[in-house]
């Protein structure tokens, strides 16, 4: 039997792919597209997709990425990107690797 509350499973690679636009610039409705299309969902029937994958990724709580599931029907990009973008890097420690700088060999 199935639990109807476990997390669903995630594909990696979106996440990974979703980490990598970000690090470039990119835009909420490109991020969702991503989600979409590699899903093959749709807004109406994606919604929980796209929050958890938004969640996931970049390890932002469901708090602040409910404004995306009000925005899917709309045009409204620009507000949208603002609201999200710098959340997404405000979060940046949660999602991006950790890199220790190596101490300069000593001849």
């Amino acid at each position: 039997m199935v639990d109807s509350f476990s997390d669903p499973p995630v594909n990696k690679a979106i996440l990974q792919e979703m980490r990598r636009l970000a690090e470039s610039g990119t835009t909420v409705r490109e991020l969702t597209q991503l989600i979409q299309s590699r899903l093959g969902i749709t807004q109406a029937n994606g919604v929980v997709a796209i929050l958890s994958y938004f969640s996931r990724a970049f390890g932002i709580p469901l708090q602040f990425i409910l404004p995306i599931r009000e925005w899917l029907d709309t045009n409204q990009d620009a507000e949208i990107d603002a609201e999200i973008l710098p959340i997404i890097e405000q979060y940046k420690d949660q999602w991006t690797p950790k890199i220790e700088k190596m101490e300069p060999l000593l001849s």
